[in-house]
């Protein structure tokens, strides 16, 4: 029984460190970009009206977020699977580089809409 408990102590140990996810996805700011960056994807489909049902039920990046690294992920670990980079030798694009690239575009974006404000409010004055 001893022995159980230890087993269960180094699991609870390993699962609270993340060393089941990839490196990228521990950080929860850089997950959370890759959720966005997934619905922001799938916004596309929902407004196609060949997909509009199916797209409607999609959860928010949030829950997707939320249920893929806290449950998902965590359960598939606790038996022994684990998410890694597939072996196939294909060029597969960066997904560190996207996130990076979408970031900084997110970003832009926002800035941009401050500024318009800033300058819609100084040609109200």
């Amino acid at each position: 029984m001893n022995e159980d408990r230890k087993e269960a102590e180094q699991m609870k140990k390993w699962l609270q460190s993340q060393k089941h996810l990839p490196l990228f996805l521990r950080d929860f700011g850089t997950a959370g970009w890759l959720f966005r960056w997934i619905d922001k994807k799938v916004e596309k489909r929902r407004n196609d009206p060949r997909s509009a049902d199916m797209m409607d039920d999609m959860p928010t990046s949030r829950d997707a977020h939320i249920y893929v690294i806290d449950f998902f992920l965590w359960f598939m670990a606790m038996y022994g699977w684990t998410l890694q980079r597939s072996r196939k030798r294909l060029e597969f694009d960066d997904i560190e580089t996207m996130l990076e690239q979408f970031e900084q575009e997110e970003r832009n974006a926002f800035y941009a809409i401050l500024h318009n404000l800033d300058t819609q409010k100084e040609n109200e004055q």
